[in-house]
């Protein structure tokens, strides 16, 4: 009998010869599970690239496509009719975006994107700091929206009360001083109720002098101590951009505006037309849906605004049939507004909020017809 641990097993097939493994071959299964592992290694190296690459900050901020909003869904007016429109006045804005490394490879992608250095755009501002500014500029346009329109109509609306600051320049003798939403309510020694006394006191002075200033800030007076610097023609200057603080006089009409997210001035001339338009009987756009940016002063002027080419891309993506934008522009950029635009949108500057009204007139606007809640108005007579 043979030792077993000595025998070798055998596989004996039926009909009794030794027969040995069949040899292994890759099959096409086996190659596609290769395929699959290296391709969702290089994945996953993408995707964590791709996640560094979105901490990382780079000194460029995007301008992009933004919003075009209805006005009439958000106003909120008491004490006086109201007259819905078939047109409506739309306001616009331009989404800014301070990019990471990987937005800067991608946002390219996009529709009517312009990338800029960002110390460009916010100077050295903090987003934070920006924000704020922003917010600020936002409540001094409705304010002055609010002013101009009633204005129009017929009605004695503020009385000033203070200087407004709306924005502060890098470098500059407010800088670290002053900030955004502080009200100078003296200069010199002097009151400062509006933005021409302001400008007195400081050109009283020479640049290096010290001006005493006395702001209003979180409902605390400062007094600080600002030594001008100088502008470019060599006047002093503190270096803020400014409004005027103004106290409502006792008014049966109250307009407000619920705007949740959005920041900046440029909405002001929009503003100022749904008012009116909305106070009036008629169609102040003639029942066209009008794309509106541009900034709104007191004296019913119309002043620039940034990302034009970017508004004028968002109207057209909106449906608008017309858009009103800055004549004060500089040339540059009103081309680039023309350029965007093409056959897909008629477009159009003005300089004034009476200008503005006339070319809606020529359209079949009512504004040479207009009645407000004072009687006939008689202003937008040229176009």
């Amino acid at each position: 009998m043979a030792d077993e641990n000595n025998t070798m097993p055998q596989t004996i097939p039926s009909d009794g010869l030794n027969v040995e493994p069949a040899p292994q071959f890759d099959g096409p299964a086996r190659k596609n599970r290769r395929w699959l592992t290296v391709l969702l290694s290089l994945v996953g190296v993408l995707a964590l690239v791709a996640g560094v690459a979105s901490l990382i900050s780079v000194p460029y901020t995007a301008f992009e496509l933004g919003t075009v909003n209805p006005i009439e869904d958000i106003v909120e007016i008491e004490g006086a009719e109201v007259f819905p429109s078939e047109g409506e006045v739309f306001f616009t804005t331009v989404r800014l975006n301070r990019l990471s490394a990987l937005e800067w490879v991608l946002v390219r992608l996009g529709p009517a994107v312009d990338i800029r250095k960002t110390e460009d755009v916010f100077g050295t501002q903090t987003r934070e700091e920006s924000r704020q500014c922003n917010a600020q500029m936002m409540v001094s346009s409705q304010s002055t929206a609010n002013i101009v329109a009633l204005t129009y109509l017929g009605y004695e609306v503020f009385n000033p009360t203070g200087v407004t600051v709306d924005g502060v320049a890098d470098e500059s003798a407010a800088d670290e001083l002053i900030q955004c939403g502080d009200v100078i309510i003296r200069a010199g020694g002097a009151e400062t109720l509006t933005t021409n006394q302001l400008r007195d006191a400081v050109l009283a002075k020479s640049p290096g002098d010290v001006l005493e200033v006395t702001v209003e800030r979180d409902g605390e007076e400062l007094d600080l101590q600002v030594e001008l610097g100088a502008a470019a023609n060599g006047e002093p200057r503190i270096g803020v951009s400014i409004g005027t603080r103004l106290s409502e006089n006792d008014l049966p009409i109250d307009l407000s505006l619920n705007v949740d997210g959005v920041g900046g001035p440029s909405a002001g001339l929009a503003f100022t037309l749904s008012y009116i338009d909305l106070l009036t009987e008629g169609e102040l756009t003639g029942g066209l849906d009008v794309a509106v940016t541009g900034t709104m002063s007191l004296s019913g002027a119309v002043g620039p605004i940034g990302g034009v080419r970017q508004k004028v891309a968002a109207a057209i993506r909106s449906g608008a049939e017309l858009m009103l934008i800055p004549a004060s522009l500089r040339e540059s950029e009103l081309d680039r507004a023309f350029l965007e635009a093409g056959d897909d949108l008629v477009v159009i500057p003005v300089a004034t909020v009476d200008e503005a009204i006339a070319v809606l007139a020529e359209r079949g606007g009512n504004g040479r017809e207009l009645v407000g809640p004072n009687g006939p108005i008689d202003r937008a007579t040229e176009g």
